[in-house]
Formats: structure tokens, C-alpha cells, sequence
């Protein structure tokens, strides 16, 4: 039976208001929660993950980049 999920067993290296596939080079409307690779940049290419130096991964070889929405919300104020 497949499953609709994959698990990404990596630490968070950044919360940014960036997404290289939806607006490459530019600020993202919305933040992500980014992980894996230390070479995370606006517009992603192959070599970005070549050319991190480290990862937040615990396979030690995966220089990959992955990113979510983040999921937060703006506190209110109690008066």
C-alpha cells in the first residue's frame, strides 16, 4: 500500500521569506520552513546542493534543499 506522505528527517537551517520555484530571485509573499543543505538561496540550481558545505540532514550526504510553509500565526493582543 503506498502511502501519500514521505518523511524528511532534517533540522531546520532557516525560516525564509523565499521560494525558488514560485518566485525565483525575489521575496516570497508567504515564509518557509527550510531544511537540508547550507547553500539555500533564492533561485536554486544543481550546484546549489553541490556546493553546500554541510547539511541539517541526517544522511550526512544529502545536500538537498526542502521547504514547507511555515505554520504560524500573528498573536493577538488581549486587551
Amino acid at each position: 500500500m503506498a502511502s501519500a506522505y514521505f518523511i524528511i528527517n532534517c533540522n531546520l537551517v532557516a525560516l525564509e521569506r523565499l521560494d525558488p520555484i514560485v518566485s525565483p530571485g525575489k521575496v516570497s509573499s508567504h515564509v518557509h520552513a527550510v531544511m537540508g543543505g547550507s547553500d539555500f538561496k533564492s533561485t536554486y540550481e544543481y550546484e546549489n546542493s553541490v556546493n553546500a558545505k554541510c547539511t541539517t540532514c541526517v544522511i550526512n550526504i544529502d545536500k538537498s534543499n526542502y521547504w514547507v510553509p511555515d505554520v504560524s500565526r500573528k498573536a493577538q493582543v488581549l486587551a
